[in-house]
């Protein structure tokens, strides 16, 4: 009997027990970094902005020079200050702030190449160098919209919607979700159509995604440069849009109001994509680089209400744009002037 009881006991401790159901936890919520720059009022920043651009194409028309250039490339680089006039609270603490903003173009280089020598690549030129020491103000509203441009109206009247795109690159982060982000998160966004289009009803859409947080890729300047020693780098969320340039609405008539002004009637297709990779601190919310690349195919006809005249014009224009956060170099002003 003893053995029988030893055989049982051995089987009952070898038989598999009933395993209870584990209790499934509420997925916890990841955790968001709420990335806005905090300006201070009297601050003092300095950015290198690159940009290049290079344009090719066709032109046909009773108006068109048999002279004039096919492909045209531009290169411009310039040191600009960036000045906090003043910084006003939103209406809760949560709220986001406006900021008032003033940009001075310390120092402007620029070069334009052309397939053929042309009188209006020379005037553009001309233009570009007149930026220097000039000074722009605008505002970055609470949602990351940029507002009240004054400035340059005398020298680029026409490049208020680039001026704008720029701009914006400085204050990114005041358009990201109020909310917050976390890596790997995915959002969309659809800013305003741009005037400077030659077509109605189109802008640029984008997806941006959270990737992760590396070091800041500051520019590395020696203290000789910079008359400071260079801490260690901050750590920067780093974000990637994937843009493209696509139809916002059905329109029977693609023509933009400054066109329709003129008489001028605009009709075709356009398309485009780019992507930017933008270095955001967490320490400070300011953007700290940005590199953006982006390629637009189009073909455009404008004609006049008049009729007899009309130009076509098929091409594309690559552009690359480069924006960098630097120390504040020695020798220059750390706070705005009175």
């Amino acid at each position: 009997m003893s053995c029988v009881l030893v055989l049982l006991a051995m089987c009952l401790a070898g038989a598999p027990v009933a395993a209870q159901a584990p209790q499934r936890s509420k997925p916890k919520d990841p955790q968001r970094v709420r990335l806005y720059p905090k300006f201070q009022t009297g601050q003092t920043l300095y950015y290198q902005m690159d940009f290049r651009s290079r344009t090719s194409g066709t032109s046909e028309g009773l108006i068109v020079s048999p002279e004039a250039s096919k492909e045209q490339e531009i290169s411009i680089s310039a040191l600009v200050r960036l000045d906090v006039i003043s910084v006003a609270p939103g209406p809760s603490p949560e709220a986001r702030p406006s900021v008032h903003l003033r940009t001075t173009y310390e120092k402007v280089a620029s070069t334009i190449r052309t397939d053929v020598p042309d009188p209006q690549a020379d005037q553009l030129h001309d233009r570009i160098q007149q930026l220097e020491n000039k000074s722009l103000e605008f505002t970055i509203g609470a949602g990351g919209q940029v507002s009240g441009i004054r400035g340059l109206e005398d020298i680029f009247p026409e490049q208020q919607p680039r001026l704008r795109e720029w701009l914006t690159g400085i204050g990114f982060t005041a358009s990201l979700p109020a909310e917050g982000i976390y890596p790997r998160m995915k959002w969309s966004s659809a800013p305003p159509e741009n005037s400077a289009l030659p077509l109605a009803g189109i802008a640029w859409e984008s997806e941006s995604t959270y990737l992760r947080d590396e070091p800041c890729h500051t520019v590395k300047l020696t203290p000789e440069e910079t008359g400071v020693q260079v801490p260690n780098p901050e750590t920067c969320a780093v974000i990637l849009s994937v843009m493209s340039l696509a139809g916002t609405a059905k329109h029977s008539d693609r023509t933009p109001p400054e066109f329709r002004a003129k008489n001028l009637r605009t009709h075709g297709t356009m398309s485009g994509n780019g992507q930017s990779l933008t270095y955001i601190s967490l320490e400070s919310g300011l953007v700290v680089s940005v590199t953006q690349t982006s390629r637009q195919d189009m073909d455009v006809t404008v004609s006049s209400d008049k009729g007899g005249s009309s130009l076509r014009y098929q091409g594309n224009v690559e552009t690359q744009w480069e924006l960098s956060l630097l120390p504040v170099p020695s020798g220059l002003p750390s706070n705005p002037p009175k």
